[in-house]
């Protein structure tokens, strides 16, 4: 396309010896009659445009030649633009040009060209090309104009974004021709082919590969005649990094994105020197990634610092991948020079800030119709910020935020304070005065523009790393060209902050993701198919290894070895292509079927030669542990029929061992006599257990009577006694068994064990309390003897039983003519309940009690138990306030039962019983335990001590009938 605007040359002789070489080589493609009339199609063509239309063709990676060989006729759209480029006539010839002031003067210029477009020649300024490009003064080349279009392209590929740029002298001349593709598209040489084609035009190249990054990117600049690549000074880049425009004359640098490469510490650089050639690529592990070439004659730059560029001047294009919508974000830089200088000045700045923020109006101004043009023509971007919630607040007529950006631009005033007011009240913030609470459109836009900006670089990193998984684990399914291809674009879009596109493409390209996640699956399926095969097959081969194999079929196992080898094989060229295998692998599960049926039946027959061996060894092994038992036997009482069983272990052994377990003819009687001798071996091995049992047994009682004996019987409570005279009658039982036992013997033998096991566990308690018992009877009959009390045995028959009934009672008092009437009866079955009745000399009511309390009914005295301290006793009255409980005896509990017969006042005990738990403190004692109490009252005859000896005779015959 560019070609249109240089001069196209007469048909010198260059252009014919060309054309004839072009023909020449027609010859050896000349197959068909299709070739032959593409051939002839295209040698209608004048010499000039066939030879123009070659150069554009091969700088896009195509050429004459290829055309007539794929039968591309010069009608054809892929090539019609080419053509259209080259024939269109214009200004004079490039051989003699007019510089103006500033053009380059490189003598070799010519050489170098790009889309037809040749350094040196002239832009035709009226053809309907030149009108397509946007074009404004350079502000950085005095005296030359900078022209700059984009066009969206497609080719094999896919689609794709070519931008074109051209720097000419005032009289046409042209200094610099560009052109940028994103995405471009590599696979295996071809950049290098590339760069050899451009070397046979233009002689030895210069390259400069791209440093290692962290991007994983592969890069390469090349470069041609005299043009020279000077690093960018770190001020510069740092600048670049921050997303700032930098004024050092055309750059470039392997990535076709300054700011990226900063950040990736990528070099960048300046282009100098003389007339030349650049081509400078980039792309990642899918091939994806861009290109640019351009051919160059540079004057030198009015100035290589950094600087805001002229409002009306376009961005130039030799940034061709720099971010737009980040610049959309930034506060104006004139904007920021009037904050900065208002809050340096502060309230004085009114007067000398004036041209500043009228500078700053107009950029707020543009800035607002930029950012509508953009939403207005980005509808996809528009409905992404309609449908977040970018802020919380934001009402619903700040959603069209372009529109609400141009309302609130400021209008023309000529009023330097009302546009400051304006601004600070709508735009941005000057030296920290409030807005009036109004929300600032421009904020709202910066918060949504970011809030995308991240929402689109964190789906793009998702994306990418879906992406990634799928290449490293799928083959190169249908669909997975185009998904490259796809993805490519979609990555560069976001790099170049081309939201609009990334948006509406991120659909199509999921379902692109979901194609080829269902491909993975469907290999990471057959994977774990081959995994499973492959171990069943393992498992085959080592079932079929072993010493006891029966071989009854060798090709079976022959197949089984080449299935395991196919299966290997199949596994490693899955793993190393990533192929889809499913038809190898539907092949070895057939073959694994048809010979499944004879590996069951000799892995079958081998399995049962491998455990009738080891049932052989058991056996072997168990023969002479058992002989071992029964000769340890102290005296041996087995059965006739077991002593015979024994006898023949050793025969036993010998005939199992002519026996060969893979012989499978004889396995089934190998089996039978492994199975007899079991048997015999088990009923044997149970006689002698049970010896052993009942052995172990009677040794036991034997121990134990002698235990009790040394201790003494007469510890021994009743029914241990009565225990330990069983087993010594059981035990003769035992030592007459012979064995096995029958049915009768097992449960003597199962009784007797249950009864020493519980005597045994039981004994050495029961004992300890004999001695307890026995210790307490001593010093209750000897404190019986020495109390000094008297007690007297009052029995009566109960007519309503016709048992006796027992009553005990003693009179004991002191020096100053308190006297207490003690009586004990039995309250209940095993309690035995003791009252004293507290009355004068006369036997009347006329003692008082200091410690008594009327309305709880007790009183407070101490009691003695045994040899221990007196403590504190609460004594329950009864009716009579000159009555009280002073102790309760227990037999025996477990025995006790309700007997109201033997009861006075059923009623009157039970509530004596009440009150006392009331009270808490019953006074409750074992009469095996206890040996004397000692009870004290004070009186208002002073203090009276009751003594109770528990052992006393008539007591003691009260507890027995008790109980």
């Amino acid at each position: 396309m560019l070609a249109a605007l240089a001069l196209s040359a007469g048909a010198s002789h260059g252009a014919v010896a060309q054309q004839r070489e072009l023909m020449e080589m027609f010859g050896n493609f000349v197959r068909s009659g299709v070739a032959a009339a593409t051939q002839q199609a295209w040698q209608q063509l004048p010499p000039n445009e066939l030879s123009c239309t070659d150069q554009v063709l091969r700088e896009r990676g195509f050429s004459v030649n290829q055309a007539i060989q794929e039968g591309v006729n010069p009608s054809d759209p892929r090539v019609s633009d080419a053509r259209t480029a080259c024939r269109t006539p214009v200004g004079q010839s490039s051989n003699a040009p007019n510089r103006g002031s500033g053009s380059p003067s490189g003598a070799n210029a010519s050489v170098y060209s790009v889309d037809g477009l040749t350094l040196g020649a002239r832009v035709a300024f009226g053809s309907a090309s030149y009108t397509e490009y946007s074009c404004g003064p350079s502000s950085q080349f005095v005296g030359f104009t900078w022209c700059q279009r984009k066009k969206n392209e497609r080719g094999a590929r896919g689609a794709f974004t070519s931008s074109y740029s051209i720097l000419h002298a005032s009289d046409g001349t042209v200094a610099y021709v560009n052109r940028f593709l994103e995405p471009a598209w590599f696979s295996g040489t071809e950049a290098n082919d590339d760069v050899g084609r451009l070397t046979k035009r233009f002689g030895a190249a210069r390259t400069i590969d791209i440093p290692a990054n962290s991007a994983g990117l592969t890069g390469l600049i090349a470069l041609w005649g005299d043009v020279k690549l000077l690093p960018l000074n770190p001020q510069s880049v740092a600048q670049l990094g921050a997303g700032k425009d930098v004024r050092s004359g055309i750059l470039v640098d392997h990535l076709g994105n300054f700011r990226r490469s900063a950040e990736l510490n990528l070099p960048i650089y300046r282009v100098a020197g003389g007339p030349g050639y650049v081509w400078a690529a980039n792309w990642d592990r899918s091939g994806t990634g861009t290109l640019r070439f351009f051919a160059a004659d540079l004057p030198a730059p009015a100035n290589q610092v950094a600087e805001s560029p002229p409002r009306n001047e376009p961005r130039p294009v030799d940034t061709p991948a720099q971010a737009r919508f980040s610049s959309m974000l930034n506060t104006p830089s004139v904007c920021e020079q009037l904050q900065a200088a208002e809050t340096q000045l502060g309230s004085s700045s009114q007067t000398q800030t004036c041209p500043l923020v009228a500078e700053c109006r107009q950029q707020l101004n543009e800035r607002a119709t930029t950012v509508d043009t953009y939403l207005k023509q980005s509808p996809e971007v528009s409905r992404w910020l309609r449908e977040q919630r970018v802020s919380s607040g934001v009402r619903e007529s700040y959603r069209d935020l372009g529109g609400a950006l141009v309302r609130a631009q400021i209008p023309m005033s000529g009023n330097c304070g009302y546009d400051r007011m304006y601004i600070q009240r709508y735009w941005i913030t000057l030296r920290g005065d409030a807005n009036g609470g109004v929300q600032r459109p421009l904020e709202l836009w910066k918060s949504a523009g970011r809030a995308l900006q991240s929402d689109i670089q964190n789906t793009l990193a998702q994306d990418e790393k879906t992406y990634n998984e799928l290449l490293e684990n799928t083959d190169r399914y249908q669909g997975r060209d185009e998904l490259a291809t796809d993805f490519g674009t979609y990555k560069q879009s976001v790099r170049n902050e081309d939201y609009e596109t990334a948006l509406s493409m991120r659909a199509a390209l999921l379902n692109k993701f979901e194609v080829g996640n269902q491909r993975r699956q469907l290999l990471d399926n057959q994977t774990s198919k081959i995994r499973s095969v492959t171990q069943l097959v393992s498992d085959w081969l080592n079932q079929l290894s072993g010493p006891l194999v029966v071989v009854a079929d060798q090709a079976t196992i022959d197949a089984v070895r080449q299935l395991k080898g196919d299966l290997d094989s199949l596994a490693e060229r899955r793993d190393r292509t990533k192929a889809d295998v499913s038809v190898d692998l539907n092949q070895v599960t057939a073959r694994l079927d048809q010979i499944r049926p004879n590996v069951a039946k000799i892995t079958k027959a081998s399995q049962w030669a491998k455990d009738l061996s080891e049932a052989r060894n058991s056996v072997l092994n168990d023969i002479p542990v058992l002989k071992r038992r029964i000769a340890d036997l102290p005296n041996s009482r087995l059965l006739p029929s077991e002593t015979q069983k024994a006898t023949e272990l050793d025969k036993v052994a010998s005939d199992l061992n002519t026996y060969r377990p893979d012989d499978v003819e004889k396995q089934v009687e190998f089996q039978g006599a492994i199975t007899k001798v079991n048997t015999a071996l088990s009923e044997l091995r149970t006689a002698v257990s049970q010896q052993e049992g009942v052995d172990s047994l009677t040794n036991d009682i034997e121990r134990l009577n002698s235990r009790v004996s040394a201790r003494g019987r007469d510890l021994l409570d009743n029914k241990t006694g009565q225990a330990m005279a069983d087993l010594a009658s059981q035990q003769q039982s035992l030592k007459l068994m012979k064995f096995p036992l029958n049915e009768d013997q097992l449960r003597t033998y199962s009784k007797t064990k249950d009864t020493f096991d519980r005597v045994s566990s039981d004994v050495d308690t029961v004992m300890a309390n004999g001695e307890k018992r026995r210790e307490v009877q001593r010093l209750g009959d000897q404190y019986s003897r020495e109390s000094g009390t008297r007690w007297s045995l009052d029995q009566k028959i109960d007519p309503m039983t016709d048992k006796p009934d027992y009553k005990v009672s003693s009179v004991q008092k002191n020096d100053e003519g308190a006297v207490a009437e003690i009586e004990a009866k039995c309250a209940e079955r095993g309690i035995i309940s003791f009252t004293a009745l507290v009355v004068d000399q006369d036997g009347k009511p006329t003692i008082s009690f200091p410690n008594y309390n009327p309305s709880e009914q007790v009183l407070i005295g101490k009691r003695r138990l045994n040899g221990d301290d007196p403590k504190a006793a609460v004594l329950v009255s009864d009716q009579f306030n000159n009555r009280f409980s002073i102790l309760f005896l227990l037999g025996q509990p477990a025995q006790a039962q309700p007997d109201k017969g033997r009861q006075g006042n059923p009623v009157e005990q039970i509530q004596l019983l009440s009150k006392a738990l009331q009270v808490g403190i019953v006074g409750a004692q074992k009469a095996d335990e206890t040996w004397r109490v000692l009870v004290q009252i004070e009186t208002s005859r002073g203090s009276l001590i009751l003594k109770i000896p528990t052992f006393e005779r008539s007591i003691r015959k009260l507890v027995e009938t008790c109980s």
